[in-house]
């Protein structure tokens, strides 16, 4: 592959009141009932541009041990998230129709928050990883029609983007367009939405 495909989702807007937080399966935990009120904003750059034909590197046969950990971590999180509890906190985001957060709560602890994203025909998530309060990583997939769906996969340590998989696990090498505008901004979007979320569950107490 030697362009990766470019995907029309684009920023989340964070700077306003999210709405009222709702309760939607048997298994949620808290009762979030108040709404939940946003003060930080985000810049409006595309999340996944354009390769401008740039060639990926070849999949690097020796594994990062920081991969490791994290697929470890991911393994985990994907085992135990049926006995997490969980809630749903409407989003409003940048020229979509709606958004939703998942929320997963393990303890005091939140795992896991996924994002989806509705334009149209168009279907996007953001699935966020994290240890504590670190940014491991995030899962995209996106689907612009029923028969069409990409996925791509962001690691970090400490707060930087080191390794990007786009489409068919194509390692997008650092340097290449669009590396750290994604790494930029993941890794400002993700602490966001956690502690956005450690709101919602505060105010539900």
């Amino acid at each position: 592959m030697t362009q990766v495909e470019r995907i029309s989702l684009v920023l989340a807007v964070i700077g306003c009141a999210a709405g009222v937080v709702v309760i939607p399966e048997v298994r949620c935990a808290t009762g979030l009932d108040s709404p939940l009120e946003c003060t930080e904003g985000l810049g409006a750059t595309p999340l996944f541009p354009t390769l401008n034909g740039a060639p990926p590197s070849p999949l690097a046969r020796v594994q990062d041990p920081r991969v490791t950990s994290i697929s470890t971590r991911f393994k985990w999180i994907e085992a135990n998230q049926p006995g997490f509890l969980f809630q749903e906190v409407p989003l409003t985001w940048a020229d979509a129709d709606s958004a939703i957060a998942t929320v997963y709560v393990n303890g005091g602890e939140i795992p896991k928050i996924r994002v989806r994203v509705y334009t149209g025909a168009e279907r996007n998530s953001l699935l966020f990883y994290y240890t504590g309060s670190r940014l491991d990583f995030v899962h995209q997939v996106s689907k612009p029609s029923p028969d069409k769906r990409y996925e791509q996969r962001f690691y970090f340590d400490r707060n930087r983007l080191f390794r990007w998989l786009g489409p068919g696990n194509a390692v997008i090498a650092e340097g290449s367009a669009g590396f750290a505008e994604n790494s930029a901004y993941l890794a400002q979007l993700g602490p966001q939405l956690l502690n956005l979320a450690h709101q919602a569950l505060r105010r539900g107490t």
